[in-house]
């Protein structure tokens, strides 16, 4: 079962492909630690969520991370290469959490999910399937499930549940955004909550111009990631995404196969420019985030 929570301190709200339910806050507190971390990682960002650019960015930290842990060290460009090939697999695994992916890889190297052979991308992606068959994740996926009545009807959260949990999340982004933290791994999701209350004021024109900067943003860092890589497979592969996002813009698309990967990127950094134009807005006049 592949779900995006977003939790406030009353409860938590998990959205699927089949309709949402609710976790009150007084039952996640009843579940083992390690069910609550499994939680807490559903809140995050899923793969998708994430531009190339920063999915490479968190997995080299990640597989930094595990070298250190690990009291071992890693040439950086064989780091390089290892991240790329990382997150090519992961595009594959839409609704995968970036949290999930780092449970998944601390418990792997503890050897949680059987023999450890090893800091590779066969072993991480072994750690993945561990992850997703382990007891934690199983009673996760109960809890979940007994929420949902015998017919098949889901339990749904409350108008002002989910008003309350959305609100709490856009007010922390906001906040964040003028303390000059980085906003990107939620600014989708809290764009999505503000454009269904009718709170981002921009018109159709105006979301037009912030995809088309999306194009040039994205366009801009696939190529200075070419320039700098020497790994031939992954310049190739940077330089047929610039070509995809072009095919896009000029309306003559030729190659189907990651299209709609390219416009889910395009769209989501559309996304992130819109909030961050509004966020500066409401500074510049010292306003409020209302609802």
């Amino acid at each position: 079962m592949d779900n995006q929570i977003i939790k406030s301190e009353s409860a938590a709200v998990v959205k699927y492909s089949n309709g949402e339910v609710v976790l009150p806050a007084h039952v996640i507190e009843t579940l083992p630690n390690a069910v609550k971390s499994v939680i807490e990682a559903k809140t995050t960002p899923c793969i998708a969520d994430y531009s190339q650019d920063e999915l490479e960015e968190r997995v080299v930290m990640l597989i930094s991370g595990l070298y250190q842990d690990a009291g071992q060290t890693i040439d950086g460009k064989d780091l390089t290469v290892f991240a790329y090939r990382l997150c090519r697999e992961l595009r594959g695994m839409i609704f995968l959490h970036f949290g999930e992916l780092e449970i998944a890889c601390n418990n792997g190297l503890k050897g949680l999910y059987g023999t450890n052979f090893g800091i590779n991308l066969i072993g991480v992606l072994r750690w993945i399937e561990g992850y997703k068959s382990s007891e934690e994740h199983k009673r996760y996926a109960h809890e979940v499930a007994r929420l949902i009545d015998r017919s098949g009807k889901i339990i749904v959260p409350t108008e002002e549940e989910k008003e309350e949990i959305g609100i709490q999340l856009a007010c922390k982004t906001f906040e964040d955004f003028k303390l000059k933290k980085d906003i990107n791994s939620q600014a989708v999701t809290v764009y999505d909550f503000l454009d269904s209350k009718g709170i981002i004021p921009f018109t159709k024109d105006q979301k037009i111009v912030f995809y088309n900067e999306a194009h040039i943003e994205v366009k801009k860092e696939l190529a200075l990631k070419a320039s700098k890589t020497d790994n031939k497979t992954e310049a190739s592969e940077l330089k047929k995404q610039i070509k995809n996002v072009g095919s896009l813009q000029d309306g003559a698309v030729e190659d189907l196969s990651d299209i709609e990967r390219t416009k889910l990127l395009l769209k989501n950094e559309a996304k992130r420019i819109a909030l961050k134009a509004h966020f500066n807005n409401l500074i510049e006049f010292d306003l409020p985030l209302e609802f």
